[in-house]
């Protein structure tokens, strides 16, 4: 017994000085993130807030503390505390504790902080039922965005990687089968098709699944032979990826019709039917929304007895009355239990991923592969990408994309607001409440909950009032640093150390500062990115971009409700 307790004390050492050498591997200093989730349940829709400080200390610990987070609520989408203690622990062991002893030891260099009665740290009396794949789902990729932005200062690149899938969507169907026995399930191959985040060098990976330790994709027929139902259509949606420079992986989409069974109710559970739960990460967009739409009363039967197609393609999405009859009824990404028969049909599209870099830099030739595969149209390829592609040869036409890049370019610098004018612009907006109602009531709750939340709304109204004038030259002495891909820390000739873009040399201010308040910076209606169908709403998110004012490289793009505050997303000594 006495080695037994010795051994496995050892091992729980081991654990700990295993996770104290990977995380002395990160520089000291503190990263932030911020991801949304919009559920509470079916038709109670409302904007909650993540925002993730990490904590990076030189004796090799961490401290993820969460300042900024929206109060519990009654529904199903809460976390208990040691439900988020678990979502960092899975998210560390995947991610950067790969190799390192997994037991308790590695507890032992991480300190956790959570407001309690929030949404991530709710009493007993709250309803968590959804959290896993929930709100701690989202909380787990703003962690993971933070955590990239750690890796990238700290050097170790091939594990930088934008917010993946931030909710497992799914399908619930519960009934009697073509036996009258009772069945009940989850569509799991619906839920787990996750789209990974783009990645620092490469898109993002395909079918990522959640971040755990394990993940698996159930085959249709095993589910078919479990509940009452046929799979007509699992495939990728063509323009649902997360464009970037590197583009996130392409969103599963489901077309699923109740079989052999007149007695079955369906729910639908999900996060992004308003607003996605992914971000994107230096310069590249947030996933698109995802939705669930219930066809009831279909001719699916007819039709097969009179050998006319089925909802069995990706086209299906955008033009549903042209492949089905029946009564279409569109919910968000939650849907209530619904009584459907043999014939209704239901259509899912899972949760987005971000992308990773400014999409103007993307390789003419990844934005033609996507649109010989079927993946990306035309129209979005120009527009997002600026690649002009010859329909008929799919070929680029590389003059064409040149010209209408440039054109993009000076767009951004005829549009882009100075940092200095968008805050004065953005503390009058807040103060008159000349906001869209979602913002708004998503401002009162969040402002009454969190002190931090006051504070960082206060200091804009401090910032709104000082000089924001970019030094836009100086002389170099020596890089310090590489803070992102597109900004690094310098010292000039009088030893101040500056941030300033990599790509042009355009010096943005102090180091200490942050480089965003001296940029050029532009709200977008998140229609000029995503199709109709996979767009955010507008009234719950903007798309908010940051230019460098001399070259107009989008150096950072963040997804938030209309009005919302800018954080500063990493502060290292330099």
């Amino acid at each position: 017994m006495d080695f037994f307790k010795k051994a496995t004390a050892a091992l729980v050492e081991e654990g700990a000085a295993r996770a104290k050498k990977h995380f002395l591997e990160l520089k000291p200093g503190i990263y932030r993130a911020r991801t949304y989730c919009d559920t509470l349940g079916a038709g109670k829709d409302r904007i909650a807030v993540i925002e993730v400080d990490l904590k990076v200390t030189d004796d090799g610990r961490l401290f993820i503390s969460v300042p900024v987070v929206s109060p519990q609520q009654p529904c199903y989408n809460n976390a208990y505390f040691p439900a988020a203690e678990a979502t960092v622990l899975y998210t560390l062991l995947t991610q950067i504790l790969s190799d390192a002893r997994w037991n308790s030891g590695i507890a032992h260099q991480i300190q956790i902080e959570i407001p309690p009665k929030s949404r991530l740290n709710a009493d007993a009396s709250q309803s968590v039922g959804y959290a896993t794949v929930g709100i701690a789902t989202v909380f787990c990729a703003a962690l993971y965005l933070a955590l990239s932005r750690a890796y990238f200062v700290s050097g170790k690149r091939e594990e930088v990687q934008a917010g993946a899938s931030a909710s497992s969507n799914s399908i619930g169907v519960a009934g009697t089968d073509y036996l009258g026995r009772p069945c009940g399930g989850t569509i799991l191959s619906t839920s787990f098709t996750h789209p990974g985040g783009g990645r620092l060098n490469a898109d993002g990976f395909p079918n990522y699944g959640v971040y755990n330790p394990w993940n698996y994709i159930p085959d249709c027929e095993g589910e078919e032979a479990l509940l009452p139902i046929l799979h007509l259509f699992n495939g990728f949606l063509p323009d649902s990826a997360a464009p970037g420079k590197f583009r996130s992986a392409y969103l599963g989409a489901h077309i699923t019709m109740i079989h052999n069974s007149d007695n079955t109710h369906n729910i639908a559970k999900g996060v992004g039917g308003k607003m996605s739960g992914s971000q994107g990460l230096y310069g590249g967009y947030a996933g698109p929304r995802s939705w669930v739409i219930c066809i009831k009363d279909t001719d699916a039967y007819e039709r097969i007895k009179m050998g006319l197609p089925l909802p069995q393609e990706a086209k299906v999405f955008t033009d549903i009355e042209n492949y089905i009859n029946g009564t279409i009824i569109e919910h968000g990404a939650n849907m209530p239990a619904t009584h459907l028969k043999s014939g209704d049909i239901l259509i899912q599209i899972a949760s987005g991923a971000g992308g990773l870099g400014d999409p103007l830099e993307r390789d003419p030739n990844l934005v033609r592969n996507d649109f010989l595969e079927g993946r990306l149209s035309l129209e979005m390829a120009q527009r997002v990408y600026g690649v002009c592609i010859d329909p008929h040869s799919g070929t680029v036409d590389k003059e064409k994309t040149e010209i209408t890049r440039k054109e993009k370019i000076s767009e951004r610098l005829q549009k882009g607001v100075p940092a200095g004018k968008f805050l004065k612009e953005l503390v009058t907006k807040r103060e008159r409440g000349n906001l869209p109602e979602p913002a708004l009531i998503f401002f009162k709750e969040t402002m009454a909950f969190s002190p931090t939340f006051r504070t960082q709304v206060e200091r804009e109204k401090e910032l709104a009032t000082k000089d924001l004038t970019p030094l836009a030259q100086v002389k170099v002495k020596k890089k310090i640093m590489e803070l992102t891909p597109y900004v690094d820390i310098v010292e000039d000739e009088e030893g101040n150390r500056v941030s300033l873009c990599n790509k042009c040399g355009f010096a943005y201010g102090k180091a200490d500062m942050d480089y965003k308040l001296y940029t050029l910076i532009y709200e977008r209606n998140p229609e000029e990115i995503y199709p109709p169908h996979l767009a955010p709403h507008k009234e719950w998110a903007v798309y908010r971009e940051f230019y460098c004012p001399k070259c107009g490289t989008q150096i950072e793009a963040e997804q938030c409700p209309p009005g919302m505050t800018i954080i500063q997303e990493i502060e290292v000594r330099v």
